[in-house]
């Protein structure tokens, strides 16, 4: 099972430790992982979130509602700047409730480049804002991605629980 083979030769495995990069001169970045897992090639990041509904489905929800691909992109530059190594960041997804299901979600290849793409563009606004001290210029327009439902229905690939040790 995949779970049992991120711990296999794992150089380190550490739980909520915090990362802090200078992205720009006086620009910070930090993240806190849950769990962390080094090999000596690649790194593994497990984001643990937990639900009300044990639901699948109700995983997909919560990775569009609160912006999980955002956070996965971020993380995982983090994670790639410090330590120089590929990251391998997954969702655990787990049920507050019995059945209490867990779901560990990877987030696709396909959709990686658009989390990475969101990620730039408010990386090279943050930077911008930092060094000019102009936070909201008038001639900015803000306003929200706007994402197909058919590529939302396509967001996620699944590691079910019956792939468990």
């Amino acid at each position: 099972h995949e779970w049992c083979r991120y711990h296999l030769g794992a150089i380190r495995v550490l739980t909520e430790i915090v990362i802090v990069i200078e992205v720009s001169p006086g620009v910070f970045l930090k993240v806190m992982l849950d769990r962390f897992i080094e090999h000596t090639d690649v790194i593994y990041v497990h984001d643990i979130k937990s639900t009300s509904n044990s639901n699948s489905g109700e995983f997909d929800k919560a990775l569009t509602e609160y912006d999980y691909l955002i956070q996965y992109a971020f993380y995982k530059y983090v994670v790639e700047k410090y330590f120089g190594k590929p990251c391998i960041f997954i969702f655990v997804f787990c049920s507050k409730e019995e059945p209490y299901n867990i779901s560990f979600i990877k987030i696709p290849v396909h959709q990686q480049d658009t989390g990475q793409t969101l990620l730039a563009c408010a990386l090279s606004r943050y930077v911008n804002a930092q060094s000019t001290g102009i936070w909201y210029p008038e001639q900015v327009q803000e306003r929200e991605a706007v994402i197909p439902k058919y590529a939302m229905e396509k967001y996620l690939t699944y590691i079910n629980d019956t792939q468990l040790c």
